[in-house]
């Protein structure tokens, strides 16, 4: 749980103090005790790759049992990934290599993309308003 946030470390902020009331400021829920534990010969990098790589499988696997595994195999996918506004060049890059690790981009033509969680917000409501909206006229057109 939140272990993503050892990917923007308090050494790539300001300092530590401020970090935590960043972290404070921008949850609701206070994280649970020893948030920060590892396992054992680990780093975040590694931890969020492998959470990473089931989800890559789990995805390629879904989309293979609703296309077929041969349209999957030819189809390029971009997968975008999305963090928060305020991390670092480095925690964003920190982000992509655990992606990568996870086998995200691994496939000819597949790329993997970038985004702040409120860019990704704004988009979705821009997208869904315009399909909504689509939706009414078209209604209205009959």
């Amino acid at each position: 749980m939140w272990i993503k946030l050892l990917l923007n470390t308090p050494t790539d902020r300001r300092n530590a103090s401020q970090a935590e009331q960043d972290l404070q400021k921008s949850t609701r829920n206070v994280p649970p005790e020893g948030f920060k534990s590892l396992p054992p010969g680990k780093d975040a990098v590694e931890v969020i790759s492998d959470y990473l790589r089931g989800l890559y499988k789990h995805v390629l696997a879904r989309l293979t049992q609703s296309y077929g595994k041969e349209y999957v195999d030819i189809t390029p996918i971009e997968f975008v990934l999305t963090v928060p506004a305020i991390w670092t060049d480095k925690a964003r890059s920190l982000t992509k290599e655990a992606a990568t690790r996870a086998g995200f981009g691994s496939r000819p033509k597949d790329k993997i993309g970038m985004v702040s969680e409120p860019e990704a917000a704004a988009i979705y409501t821009i997208k869904s308003t315009f399909d909504t909206s689509k939706g009414t006229i078209q209604k209205l057109q009959v």
